[in-house]
Formats: C-alpha cells, structure tokens, sequence
C-alpha cells in the first residue's frame, strides 16, 4: 500500500447503512461565565482539543470574539502577535 498514493482505490463495496449528527453546545454556565468575565474588562480567549473550525463556531456561541488559530501557528507567533 502506497500511503500517497489513491486511497480511495482501497474502499470497494461499502454500503452506508446510516449516519449519526451530534451536537454538544455549550453549556448555560459557561456563557454566563464569559460574559460576568467580559463584563468585568477580562478579554477571553478558549483553548480546545477540537478541530480548528469547531473551535471558533464553539467561540462564537459563547461570545468570545476573535479568530481561531491551530495551536502550531498559535506556538509560532511572537509575544506581539
């Protein structure tokens, strides 16, 4: 097997039989805890374990403005960035 290669050539005969969507939103406190330490001039920033692009809708919900950086480009930046 050729990892670079065409994986897809490897997927024969797969039948879905079903498809599951989760969804996890944030919880009631964890709002109210961003906006109680919003309101008292604490600029918030998340770290998270999940995908970058969850990450930032998960920020969003919550009401944590900015933008969403993999923790590698997060790692590069300088103290000014």
């Amino acid at each position: 097997m050729d990892p670079d290669g065409d994986l897809l050539a490897y997927v024969t005969e797969v039948r879905m039989t079903s498809l599951v969507g989760m969804v996890d939103p944030p919880r009631e406190d964890a709002k109210a805890a961003v906006a109680g330490a919003q309101a008292g001039h604490i600029r918030v920033r998340m770290v998270t374990g999940d995908d970058v692009t969850t990450g930032a809708a998960i920020a969003r919900q919550l009401g944590i403005p900015g933008e969403a950086v993999l923790g590698a480009d997060f790692a590069d930046m300088s103290e000014d960035e």
